[in-house]
């Protein structure tokens, strides 16, 4: 199962969304300055929709 990064607002505050089909909407980069006195660093936040994958733990990606 493939989720893709969406620069598109979700409803829940400061998350981006995640989907299961390629978005359609042009790529954006995202980037954050670090230093070693701020690593390591958050770059973005997604969700997936409500109960999609419907699991509780997302296994390790390979």
């Amino acid at each position: 199962m493939s989720y893709y990064p969406d620069d598109i607002a979700s409803d829940i505050g400061g998350y981006e969304q995640l989907h299961r089909a390629f978005p359609t909407q042009p790529q954006a980069d995202d980037s954050v300055a670090v230093t070693s006195g701020t690593s390591p660093a958050l770059i973005d936040e997604y969700v997936s929709d409500a109960g999609d994958p419907g699991i509780t733990i997302v296994p390790a990606g390979k």
